[in-house]
């Protein structure tokens, strides 16, 4: 068809004409007479602007009136990120629907005319209490508000407690009461919550209707699994069901570890021929466990068991026989060790033997006699405490009984030799050939061969120089002496002849030259002064005879003295009355400064580019200061000072 022109920049014609692009102006409009679609033209291309079958797009643009939608029935798939807006039949109505790419059907009516759950057309609410549910009620059609009572109840933070008796003898429900039935399940993918026929449950499939838009619902941060709760004020909130119970995504629920206590149990849930219940504990009752209730659960042949000793076969029972209080014999342990974890090992008469080792953390070892059959025997322990009170500790009392060690060897016939403390003598004895009686050891002691250091007392015997050291006392010297003439061998006192006075030494003396004999006085010549000594003392490592001055190293010649006493010990700081510093450390940058007449202070450096000023105001009388500045004394000055680097 050919394309009509009209005055006013008007054009006609056919979805298959090809439409002008040169010599257009622009806003020139072009109507397909076949489709009623119009197009405008901009100025580079024909843009369409109205269609009875095309989609519009609605970019910046205003309505000023109602939009109309005709009835129609469900759109089919949408593409993706694009979504359709209709108007469908409803009842004896219509409603306004929204499909979703993921073709997910919403009535946008119901939600926006009820403004909240009470209100809606498929809903009974009547003064809900804190923590009630939304439940589907089939006979009525609707939702209506219940409390969670019976075997649980839930609280408005969807915990979930199991009523006491909860779980009761009857056989658990296999098949849903009704298909037509709907639960609450939250919808990852879609992050909502949609309500669920038990068909649908059963099968996977879901309902289009959110309530996630609903007044008065308040759903956020959605977790799988989750269950729409009321508040008790004015709101349903999803909240994860815990406590006892626990409910998946799929509707399924578990009972907690731990949680069912025996309070919960109904007395006829359990066959309580074998078990009982004590507190809130199941337990095997005293009668045990029979045959009979173990009847085909455990297989096994009779020639699988075989009796023993003790033993009875009956059946396929073996039964310790009632007579055997203990088992008399478990053989010998041919290597490994005995571990136990019951304290104690008992084994009345008969031995435990073993070629591994007994190990304890402290061994205590009862009853009267205790032997040890080995030809070695090590004790790391240094001191080995005999005669203790009972567990150990010092004695209380005196028990009167020696106590030592008791050899036993043969010399002719059998002997026992004791080595130990004598309780009644209180003293270390050695008997050679003793005698015990209730553990006192009783015998003529014997000789000890030993060197011995130290007072020795009694008598001595032996060899000449078999005895060495000092007697503390003696009846009778070994060999005698002479005094003043007469022996004296210590057994009886002498008497000795001694002149009152006397009127010359019986031998003369020498003195200062001159023979001495006490008869008379006699001159000795001595020099009031020398010119040199007898003999050379050494001064300070030099000779010194007295006839020349010498020098001393380090003192008034090169080389050092070493010296002891006082000097040599000198350890503290040296005063500075005594010409030292009265100082033992510095940090770098120190100086040394009097503040007083006997006062040396250290005054630490300063910081970079500062210099040293005198200040009357400070103790030292000078400070660190910047080039230039002024305090007190303004200017610098140089001064002779100790620096420790």
């Amino acid at each position: 068809m050919a394309i009509t022109y009209y005055a006013g920049n008007r054009l006609t014609g056919v979805s298959g004409d090809t439409k002008p692009t040169s010599n257009v102006l622009t806003g020139t409009t072009f109507l397909e007479t076949n489709t009623d679609d119009l197009y405008i033209w901009d100025g580079d291309s024909w843009n369409i602007v109205a269609s009875d079958t095309g989609a519009q797009t609605f970019t910046n643009k205003t309505f000023t009136d109602a939009i109309t939608f005709k009835e129609m029935s469900a759109p089919g798939n949408q593409a993706d990120t694009y979504g359709a807006l209709y108007i469908k039949a409803k009842a004896s109505s219509n409603a306004v629907y929204f499909k979703a790419d993921d073709e997910t059907e919403f009535d946008l009516t119901e939600s926006a005319s009820a403004g909240s759950l009470s209100g809606m057309s498929d809903t009974t609410i009547t003064s809900p209490n804190d923590a009630a549910l939304l439940l589907y009620d089939t006979g009525t059609s609707r939702w209506r508000d219940a409390d969670m009572s019976g075997i649980a109840t839930i609280s408005d933070v969807g915990a979930i407690a199991l009523a006491v008796n909860a779980i009761t003898d009857q056989s658990a429900e296999t098949t849903p009461q009704g298909a037509s039935d709907l639960v609450l399940i939250y919808d990852s993918s879609a992050s909502a919550l949609k309500k669920m026929t038990v068909s649908n449950l059963l099968s996977g499939g879901v309902s289009a209707d959110t309530l996630v838009a609903l007044n008065d619902t308040t759903i956020a941060s959605v977790a799988s699994a989750q269950v729409l709760i009321y508040d008790g004020t004015d709101s349903w909130d999803n909240k994860t069901v815990s406590g006892d119970i626990t409910i998946s995504n799929t509707g399924v629920t578990a009972i907690g570890v731990d949680k069912v206590t025996g309070t919960m149990i109904h007395a006829n849930a359990v066959d309580d021929s074998s078990l009982e219940q004590s507190g809130t504990t199941f337990r095997v009752k005293a009668s045990g466990v029979t045959n009979a209730m173990l009847a085909g659960s455990i297989a096994m042949s009779k020639t699988a068991l075989v009796a023993g000793t003790g033993i009875t076969l009956s059946t396929n029972t073996l039964n310790v026989d009632a007579a055997q209080t203990q088992i008399t014999s478990v053989g010998a342990l041919d290597a490994g060790s005995i571990t136990t974890n019951f304290g104690t090992i008992n084994t009345g008469s008969s031995n435990i033997t073993t070629t591994g080792t007994i190990s304890a953390g402290n061994l205590t070892v009862t009853g009267t006699t205790t032997t040890v059959n080995s030809t070695v025997m090590t004790v790391v322990d240094p001191i080995i405490h005999l005669q203790t009170a009972s567990g150990g500790g010092a004695l209380s009392s005196d028990t009167n009984k020696d106590v030592g060690l008791a050899m036993q060897y043969y010399s002719g016939s059998a002997k026992t030799a004791f080595l130990g403390f004598d309780d009644s003598a209180v003293k270390l004895t050695f008997i050679p050939d003793a005698t015990l009686s209730s553990e006192v050891a009783s015998g003529s002691v014997g000789t000890i061969v030993a060197n011995l250091e130290g007072n020795v007392t009694g008598d001595t015997s032996g060899s000449s120089g078999s005895t060495t050291g000092n007697a503390a006392t003696a009846t009778a010297l070994a060999n005698a002496r002479t005094i003043g003439g007469t022996s004296f061998d210590g057994t009886a006192n002498i008497a000795v002849g001694l002149a009152a006075t006397a009127t010359a030494l019986a031998t003369a003396r020498t003195i200062g030259g001159t023979s001495f004999d006490g008869t008379a006085n006699i001159a000795v010549g001595l020099a009031a002064t020398a010119t040199a000594l007898a003999t050379a003392r050494t001064l300070g490592g030099v000779s010194f005879d007295g006839t020349a001055n010498i020098n001393l190293p380090g003192v008034n010649a090169a080389g050092n003295q070493n010296t002891s006493g006082t000097a040599a010990a000198l350890s503290a700081t040296l005063a500075v009355a005594s010409g030292g510093t009265n100082t033992t450390s510095y940090t770098k940058g120190d100086i040394l400064i009097a503040s007083a007449g006997t006062t040396l202070t250290k005054l630490a450096v300063g910081a970079n580019t500062h210099v040293l000023t005198a200040d009357s105001n400070e103790a030292t009388g000078v400070k660190w200061a910047a080039a230039g500045g002024s305090s007190g004394a303004s200017e610098s000055f140089a001064i002779a000072m100790a620096v420790a680097l």
